[in-house]
């Protein structure tokens, strides 16, 4: 038996070129993030002020990649779909809304709402 690591090379560079392409075109808002507010206030203080977060590893990467496409096959089943990735703008606070979805066709109607999809590893 012989272990070949070529496709997994090659995904890790791929998804690295990816990541930095993605963030050479992002524009920041200079303003928190959604997802932010979650964070150490300390963290928060330190994006505001313009320091660079640090460096995002392959292994995160891929697993950010998993989420997203588990993201996708999800949105992809919700009945009612009205919009996806819906920028939303709060006390100067900008995030994304995973989907917002009519519920007319779910048991508990509620009219249209935001949906966050979430995935787990397993270290979860």
């Amino acid at each position: 038996m012989f272990k070949d690591n070529t496709i997994d090379k090659l995904i890790g560079k791929k998804i690295v070129k990816a990541n930095e392409e993605e963030k050479a075109k992002h524009v920041s808002s200079g303003k928190l993030s959604a997802s932010m507010l979650g964070q150490p206030i300390q963290w928060q203080v330190l994006k505001i002020i313009g320091i660079p977060p640090v460096e995002i590893d392959e292994y995160v990467l891929r697993k950010f990649k998993r989420g997203n496409d588990v993201e996708d096959w999800i949105a992809g089943e919700m009945p009612g779909l009205v919009e996806r990735q819906k920028l939303v703008e709060y006390k100067n606070c900008v995030g994304y809304i995973d989907a917002l979805v009519d519920t007319a066709q779910y048991e508990l109607k509620c009219g249209i709402i935001p949906h966050e999809v979430k995935s787990v590893s397993n270290a979860k």
